[in-house]
């Protein structure tokens, strides 16, 4: 039958109160993502830049995520080639979005320390063609010394899911 099966989600990683934050991309949205992977990669191996073999999928994923992220709050995501330095640009104040996206179900955001700087943060958890929405931190939020971590020798702001808010702001209902 139809319907709602909650243990179902549960081995799949989703907790129940994010059935409504689940997004999987459907047919069309699945080949858009192939083949903006693929035509970035490329665009990036003409500019010398070189690949592994994984690369693939772990761009996948986050451009799935970043898709599954404007499918769910109605947005536009420009999937040019070009480099834009952020994932989405919402509101009338145009304020830049830096979607995260980890396959890890109790995986935190994270952001680098000398990486841009948006104004907001979201964690997608999943991956391709399903993403559940986990939340988002305000800059102002992330960037504090009590979220730095060293993961592998390198420094970043990291959060826990706990930390970030279901409630988005710069849209108005």
């Amino acid at each position: 039958m139809g319907g709602y099966n909650f243990a179902r989600e549960l081995r799949n990683g989703v907790r129940a109160d994010d059935k409504k934050h689940v997004v999987t991309l459907n047919e069309y949205e699945m080949a858009l993502i192939e083949l903006v992977t693929r035509d970035k990669l490329r665009v990036e191996e003409m500019r010398g830049i070189v690949h592994r073999v994984s690369d693939f999928e772990k761009r996948r994923d986050g451009f799935a995520a970043e898709l599954a992220f404007c499918k769910l709050f109605n947005v536009y995501r420009d999937f040019g080639t070009q480099y834009t330095g952020y994932d989405v640009v919402i509101g009338d104040e145009m304020k830049t979005v830096d979607v995260k996206q980890t396959s890890y179900n109790d995986g935190k955001l994270t952001a680098d320390i000398r990486g841009k700087i948006f104004d907001l943060y979201v964690l997608m958890v999943g991956q391709f063609p399903r993403f559940v929405y986990r939340g988002s931190i305000l800059r102002e939020m992330l960037f504090r010394p009590e979220n730095i971590e060293t993961i592998g020798g390198k420094q970043i702001y990291a959060v826990e899911q706990d930390h970030l808010s279901m409630t988005f702001p710069f849209f108005r209902v």
